[in-house]
C-alpha cells in the first residue's frame, strides 16, 4: 500500500461522551489522502466498542490497544510508531477539526519546506458543544520563536509536523515531560527548523472538567517550566533568566505572586524587548506579548488583596506595559485583532547564525 500524506494521531482514554464527534470531524476532512491512527488506551467505557464500529466502516482508520492505561506520551509515540505518512496531525478525542483544517495545514508545509511544524487559531468550546470564545493567534517563524522561550505558541490538537528533523531523527514525545510533552517537542523542532501558527481558527477545543487543558495542575506547570526555563538559558544570561523568574516562575504555579516582581520581571522584559528588537514594529509587538506574560504571572496569579498591592506595583514599575497589556487581553478575547502579528521584519527576516 502506498503510504498517505498524512497520518492523524490520536490517543483516546474513557473518553466515549465526545469521542463520535471528533473521529467524525476528521473523516469529513476535505483533505482525505490520510490514515487516522487512534490508540485506545486501556478503555474501560465504550470506547473499544466505537472504535471497532468506525475502523468497520472506514480502512482509513487504524485502532491499536494498549494492554494497560499507559498514558498519554507513551500512547503518542505508539501511533507515531504505526504512522506511515511524512507528514502527522494531532488530534483529540474531545475537539473537532475544521473540515478544511487539514488541507490549509498540508498546503502550508507544501509552500514552505523549511518548516517543521504549523499550528492553528481556535475556539473555546463548552461540553454541550456550544462555541463560548475564539483565540486567533497568527505567528509567523521570528513570532513563535520567541514566544517559545516563554510558552508554548500553539495548542496541542492543532499541530500539523513532518515526522522527522533535516538530520533525518525521527520525532517522537519526550517522556521526561509526560505533562508538557507539547511545549518539549515544539522546543525540539524550533531548534532546527521553523514552526509558524496560521491565522485561521482549524480546532474547536471543548472544555471540560476531564481535559488536561481545563486542569492547570502545579506537576504539569513544572514541566513546562523546565522548558521555558532550557529555553531561555539558550537565548539569554544567567544573570536575566533569574530577573525573568520573578515573573515566570508565579507564571507556572511554582510559588506565589509578590508586589516586588513587578519591577523585577518588568525591567527584565524591557532589557529583552531592547536587545531581541532591530526596529519598532518588533519591538511593539514583542511588548504586547511581553505586557501579557507579566500580567498573567504578576497580577493574574495573585490571590486575595496581594492581588491588589500587584496591580498598584503594575501601575508604578510597569507603566510602559500598560497599554500593550490591555491591547493583550482585547485580543485574547476577539475583541480585536492581533496587530503585527507578522510584521514585515520578522516575516521576511533570516535566521539568525
Amino acid at each position: 500500500m502506498n503510504a498517505p500524506r498524512v497520518s492523524v494521531v490520536m490517543a483516546v482514554y474513557n473518553g466515549a461522551e465526545f469521542l463520535r464527534p471528533a473521529i467524525d470531524s476528521i473523516l469529513r476532512q476535505t483533505f482525505t489522502d490520510f490514515e487516522f491512527v487512534i490508540v485506545d488506551d486501556g478503555s474501560t467505557d465504550a470506547v473499544p466498542q466505537i472504535l471497532g464500529e468506525y475502523a468497520a466502516r472506514d480502512p482509513r482508520i487504524v485502532v491499536l490497544r494498549n494492554p494497560a492505561n499507559l498514558r498519554l506520551v507513551a500512547s503518542l509515540n505508539r501511533g507515531l510508531e504505526q504512522a506511515r505518512a511524512s507528514l502527522i496531525a494531532r488530534m483529540d478525542a474531545d475537539d473537532i477539526a475544521h473540515p478544511e483544517r487539514l488541507a490549509a495545514q498540508v498546503a502550508f508545509l507544501d509552500a514552505h519546506p523549511d518548516h517543521l511544524l504549523v499550528g492553528s487559531g481556535y475556539r473555546h468550546m463548552a461540553p454541550d458543544g456550544r462555541i463560548t470564545g475564539a483565540r486567533p493567534n497568527p505567528m509567523d517563524w521570528r513570532c513563535t520563536d520567541w514566544v517559545t522561550r516563554f510558552r508554548t505558541p500553539m495548542i496541542h490538537p492543532s499541530f500539523c509536523f513532518r515526522r522527522s528533523l533535516p538530520s533525518g531523527e525521527v520525532l517522537r514525545y519526550d517522556p521526561d515531560y509526560p505533562r508538557a510533552e507539547d511545549y518539549a517537542l515544539i522546543a525540539l523542532m524550533a531548534q532546527h527548523g521553523r514552526i509558524a501558527v496560521l491565522p485561521e481558527q482549524l480546532i474547536d477545543c471543548r472544555m471540560h472538567a476531564a481535559n488536561i487543558r481545563s486542569s492547570q495542575t502545579a506537576a504539569m506547570q513544572g514541566d513546562a517550566r523546565r522548558i521555558c526555563e532550557a529555553e531561555l538559558s539558550r537565548h539569554y544570561g544567567a544573570d536575566l533568566c533569574g530577573r525573568l523568574a520573578s515573573a515566570l516562575d508565579p507564571l507556572y504555579l511554582l510559588r506565589e505572586a509578590r508586589p516586588g516582581d513587578v519591577r523585577t520581571a518588568a525591567q527584565a522584559f524591557e532589557q529583552i524587548i531592547a536587545q531581541d528588537a532591530r526596529d519598532p514594529g518588533e519591538a511593539r509587538w514583542m511588548r504586547r506579548r511581553a505586557a501579557g506574560f507579566l500580567a498573567e504571572g504578576t497580577i493574574g496569579r495573585a490571590k486575595g488583596s496581594a492581588r491588589w498591592r500587584i496591580a498598584l506595583a503594575f501601575v508604578r514599575h510597569a507603566t510602559r506595559f500598560i497599554v500593550p497589556m490591555l491591547a493583550r487581553m482585547a485580543e485574547n478575547r476577539g475583541l480585536i485583532a492581533p496587530a503585527n502579528a507578522y510584521p514585515a521584519s520578522f516575516r521576511h527576516s533570516q535566521p539568525s547564525a
